[in-house]
């Protein structure tokens, strides 16, 4: 029989392969992708954001006592335990980051609220979320 060769096909294979060689260990952008939420997340504690703006402020009583034990530090802020602890994590298949300090469970969580409104940095923007689709979208796929 007769061979029929496809101008390109040898290449298009080779591209191929080497897409699925890159989604089958996606760990070093995943490692960027984690870094830069934890990143984002730090930074809107420093700045002072929430998930639905700015942080809701603190009450007149507990802003008194604590402009006294923690002069000049705003809220979460007391220790910068809350900050500090903010990480990021990754691996192969995933990407990760938050607050590993147990108290930052209280100020984030979506159950309902008496006391502590809700402020949660450890969110991160769309602009974010989008921005890390593309840069794993641009690692996996077509190189030129």
């Amino acid at each position: 029989g007769r061979v029929v060769g496809v101008d390109g096909l040898d290449e298009a294979i080779a591209e191929l392969r080497g897409i699925v060689a890159r989604a089958s260990d996606v760990g070093p952008v995943m490692a960027e992708i984690g870094a830069g939420a934890a990143s984002e997340m730090q930074g809107n504690l420093v700045s002072q954001r929430s998930q639905d703006g700015a942080m809701k402020p603190l009450s007149p009583i507990y802003a008194a006592r604590k402009a006294k034990r923690y002069p000049g530090k705003t809220i979460l802020r007391a220790t910068d335990q809350m900050l500090g602890s903010i990480v990021s994590n990754s691996g192969a298949d995933f990407a990760e980051a938050g607050p590993t300090d147990e108290k930052a469970r209280f100020h984030a969580s979506p159950e309902p609220r008496r006391k502590i409104p809700l402020r949660d940095p450890f969110t991160v923007s769309q602009e974010s979320v989008d921005a890390a689709e593309e840069a794993l979208a641009d690692y996996v796929g077509p190189k030129p």
